[in-house]
C-alpha cells in the first residue's frame, strides 16, 4: 500500500495503533480500483482458454437406461470448472 500510495502521491489509508480507515482519496480511488481489477480478471478469463488450451466443443453420448453416473452433476461441474464452456442441449433425437 505504501508503494501505491507513493506511485499516487498521496495516502489512501489513515492508519493508527488501533484501526486504519480510508481518506477521501481512498474513498475516490476504491471503486475505481475494484473496476480495474475486475477488468483484469475479465481479460484473464478471455485469455485463460487460449493458454491452457481449453477450448472447442465436447460432445457426450449417454444411454437413456443409465443410472450409475449421474451425468447432469457432472456436467453442472465441467461447466463450473471450466467458466468458458458453454453447455448446449443435444441436437436431434436419438440415432434411428
Amino acid at each position: 500500500m505504501k508503494a501505491l500510495e507513493q506511485d499516487l502521491r498521496t495516502e489512501l489509508l489513515v492508519r493508527s495503533t488501533r484501526s486504519v480507515r480510508l481518506t477521501e482519496a481512498g474513498s475516490a480511488f476504491l471503486p475505481e480500483a475494484r473496476t480495474a481489477i475486475e477488468a483484469l480478471d475479465r481479460a484473464r478469463a478471455a485469455v485463460e482458454p487460449l493458454a491452457t488450451g481449453l477450448r472447442g466443443s465436447l460432445t457426450v453420448g449417454v444411454l437413456s437406461g443409465l443410472t450409475v453416473i449421474d451425468v447432469p452433476a457432472l456436467a453442472g461441474d465441467f461447466v463450473t470448472r471450466r467458466s468458458g464452456c458453454v453447455p448446449r442441449p443435444p441436437s436431434g433425437g436419438p440415432p434411428g
